[in-house]
């Protein structure tokens, strides 16, 4: 797997050093990041840190550790140093996004409805906690109560939702 992600990310990396120029120009991006721009940019940001301080435990983080619209307005700003970088991420989810659309529509040709998954919980260090601790329990973790394939329960390790924050 990892080996598969780092040939995946090196060719993303010269695709978009090749397309970066007509990718910002494109109407279609703009569009994209103007109706995407409020999840788009934290989660960019989350990434770009994750990747310059080699983990996505950002309680370790020795800077920029808790999130605060200062940290998006510095690092999604034109004259941040790493910008670059963080546009490396706008460019990825605009092209995840075209690519699973494009799929959605020819499924649907076809008379396929796809479904996804909902999600029963988050991981402790994901960009959803740094940007919205509040809204978990993050010294509580969810799990299973013991059963015949668990006998002693199971410990998922995510925190719990904080419902009446929610």
């Amino acid at each position: 797997f990892e080996k598969v992600l780092e040939a995946k990310f090196r060719y993303l990396r010269i695709l978009f050093d090749q397309e970066y120029a007509s990718f910002k120009q494109s109407k279609e991006y703009q569009d994209f990041y103007n109706s995407n721009t409020t999840w788009l940019k934290q989660y960019a940001v989350f990434c770009h840190l994750r990747d310059k301080n080699k983990t996505c435990n950002f309680n370790l983080w020795p800077e920029y550790a808790q999130y605060t619209e200062d940290v998006l307005d510095t690092l999604c700003n034109t004259s941040y140093k790493d910008f670059y970088e963080i546009e490396f991420y706008y460019f990825i989810q605009f092209h995840a996004d075209k690519q699973l659309l494009e799929a959605k529509e020819y499924a649907r040709t076809k008379s396929v409805v796809l479904k996804g998954d909902l999600p029963i919980g988050i991981y402790r260090h994901s960009c959803d906690a740094w940007v919205a601790p509040s809204l978990y329990n993050m010294d509580e973790q969810a799990g299973a109560p013991p059963d015949d394939y668990a006998v002693l329960g199971q410990n998922w390790g995510f925190p719990t939702y904080n419902w009446a924050v929610m």
